[in-house]
């Protein structure tokens, strides 16, 4: 509720301790504006009422007291130690980033790279990195679907205990992706024509078989708009025949965290 959210005890250490946003500030834009702008403005409605702002001083006052006192060290000490990676502290915060972005490919060259054949050198995959601010789509109201911004994010536990075991990847792991996409897209029929294993600390951007492949450190797509067609072309000159119109989708994993 509006009244529990905006009770001093959060105003006080959500800021100070957790990193959000002032959340009840309108005004306020260090670290970053508040994502409830309107809570924002009705509680600021709210402080202009003398009894409010009094009882809320009082508080305000007694919470300094304690933080003097060191009262919330345990808390700070205790997340400055943590090092779970399930656990999502700061709320409200778009972060300064690195990313990569592929660079046009000289005269004569086009962008690419070869898989499980000889490089002829005629194509190239060069990236350069660009500082961009970045949000945490599990913050996004609504949340993210498909048809509105074209990904989706889902928890979907597997039972797939070997990713590093192309048949046990296959046996359970496929299985598991095509209920999710059945239920992410309301699809009838999914078919899964390849997966890729991907761990840090690898060089090579490209897995043979029942191996693993380094992280794609650039920006990227992983269909164009004549590349999925194209694919589905494929798939078909092979005998699978889908009647799939307009999307092509790509299910992302990990082992352990959060997706």
């Amino acid at each position: 509720s509006q009244l529990s959210l905006a009770s001093p005890p959060r105003q006080f250490m959500l800021p100070r301790f957790f990193g959000w946003p002032q959340l009840f500030d309108p005004a306020a834009a260090d670290p970053a504006p508040t994502p409830f702008p309107r809570l924002a403005a009705w509680y600021s409605a709210m402080r202009a009422e003398p009894a409010v702002e009094a009882v809320r001083a009082e508080i305000w006052a007694y919470w300094e007291e304690m933080e003097a006192a060191g009262q919330f060290k345990p808390i700070v000490d205790e997340i400055a130690a943590s090092a779970d990676p399930t656990l999502k502290l700061t709320y409200g915060v778009p972060q300064a980033v690195q990313l990569n972005y592929q660079q046009p490919p000289p005269a004569g060259k086009g962008t690419g790279r070869y898989i499980n054949q000889p490089d002829l050198g005629d194509v190239v995959d060069e990236h350069v990195a660009a500082e961009v601010t970045m949000r945490d789509a599990r913050e996004l109201h609504p949340p993210a679907s498909l048809d509105a911004l074209g990904f989706a994010l889902q928890s979907w536990p597997t039972k797939c205990d070997d990713f590093e075991d192309d048949d046990a990847v296959v046996a359970t792991y496929y299985g598991e992706m095509m209920d999710l996409v059945k239920a992410a897209s309301g699809a009838e029929r999914v078919f899964i024509f390849d997966h890729t294993v991907r761990e840090s600390g690898n060089t090579n951007l490209n897995a043979a078989a029942g191996g693993s492949a380094a992280p794609v450190p650039r920006v990227h797509c992983d269909y164009t708009a004549s590349g999925a067609p194209r694919r589905l072309q494929q798939l078909g000159a092979e005998g699978i025949y889908s009647r799939l119109r307009g999307r092509v989708l790509t299910c992302g994993g990990a082992e352990a965290g959060p997706v």
